[in-house]
């Protein structure tokens, strides 16, 4: 599934800002699943780096979206079966969390989630793997309420 993201070039502050100026209501908070995210250190790194050296996050993303680059791939240039098994000397966090780790216990290399094809390092994506968690609270919800 493609995703469309006509904004992709507006910065977080851009988009704060045009909704300030027109009354626009936003969330300022972070997301409660965010935290302890990786993602979040890597955002502030690359700040970091953009405040020292400007357009640097532009290219950086991209590159990420450059057709050559490995995780643009195709679904059918990576099989799920290419999925490494988690060795039993590997992080006890990487076999929760289905991650692919190395024979040295380090991260695999990224595919496509099985649900919506988004980059990630285990079988399902984490928007994917919450939003299975939200169906089935729905019908445990209604199920209940049925009774």
């Amino acid at each position: 599934m493609r995703k469309v993201k006509p904004l992709w070039r507006v910065s977080e502050v851009e988009t704060a800002a045009y909704g300030f100026l027109k009354g626009i209501d936003y969330v300022t908070e972070e997301c409660p699943m965010s935290e302890d995210a990786t993602s979040l250190v890597y955002k502030e790194a690359l700040s970091r780096i953009e405040d020292r050296m400007p357009g640097t996050r532009i290219v950086f993303y991209q590159g990420f979206l450059d057709p050559s680059n490995p995780l643009r791939e195709g679904r059918e240039s990576a099989a799920p079966d290419d999925a490494a098994p988690v060795p039993e000397d590997a992080p006890a966090s990487a076999a929760v969390r289905g991650t692919d780790v190395d024979a040295e216990g380090g991260v695999g290399t990224p595919r496509e989630c099985a649900e919506c094809g988004a980059p990630t390092y285990t079988e399902t994506c984490s928007f994917c793997r919450l939003k299975e968690r939200v169906r089935k609270a729905r019908e445990l919800r209604a199920a209940r309420m049925s009774r």
